[in-house]
């Protein structure tokens, strides 16, 4: 019994270890990283980058919908530029 629970307690510890690294790699990638849920386009995360690139800060832009973060009518923005192709997959209305 006491060998199970070590057992336990030692991948508790490696997958909050995992988790810890995971989150460090993306939270420093100089690619921008999004998570949108897709029926809703609402901002579920993103990395500092993606958040450079959107404009707002990130606890602004986590539960916003994407395309409201979006100016499409700045076509030399670049931020429109990245992000208009996922747009385009996706249904708008809503």
């Amino acid at each position: 019994m006491a060998g199970e629970m070590r057992k336990r307690e030692r991948v508790a510890r490696l997958l909050a270890e995992s988790e810890r690294q995971l989150s460090d790699l993306v939270s420093s990638s100089p690619l921008p990283i999004l998570v949108v849920f897709p029926d809703s386009l609402t901002v579920a995360f993103l990395n500092q980058r993606a958040a450079d690139l959107l404009g707002p800060s990130r606890g602004t832009a986590i539960g916003a919908r994407l395309p409201d973060l979006i100016d499409l009518g700045e076509p030399d923005r670049q931020r429109g530029q990245i992000f208009l192709p996922m747009l385009s997959q996706c249904d708008l209305v809503g």
